[in-house]
């Protein structure tokens, strides 16, 4: 799906959450499993609709999307760019929530 595509579908889907995807198998795994918790959790709990946890790049360039992004922090991954950083500070600026998975 092309990116504008992909960004359009979030904007006028369900409400997603959201994690960066590593592309370490096992933390991609845990963070969507995870999420889909949170996300059964809240529906069950609120009026809260889950579409399922959305998994996007390692440098997402629209996040206004997703109300929550959760970034598993594992060692066998590289850290985020210097271009990546101030897209997070935004992100959160504007009332974005991250929950940083230090383990």
């Amino acid at each position: 799906m092309p990116k504008d595509a992909a960004n359009m579908a979030a904007a006028l889907d369900h409400v997603r959450l959201a994690y960066v995807v590593t592309g370490l198998p096992d933390v991609d795994a845990m963070s969507k499993a995870g999420l889909a918790g949170l996300g059964a959790a809240l529906k069950a709990r609120t009026s809260y609709e889950h579409a399922g946890p959305h998994g996007r790049g390692h440098h997402p360039r629209h996040l206004s999307f997703y109300p929550l992004l959760l970034l598993a922090m594992d060692p066998r991954e590289k850290k985020p760019s210097p271009a990546t950083c101030p897209r997070i500070a935004d992100y959160m600026r504007l009332g974005g929530t991250i929950l940083f998975d230090t383990r």
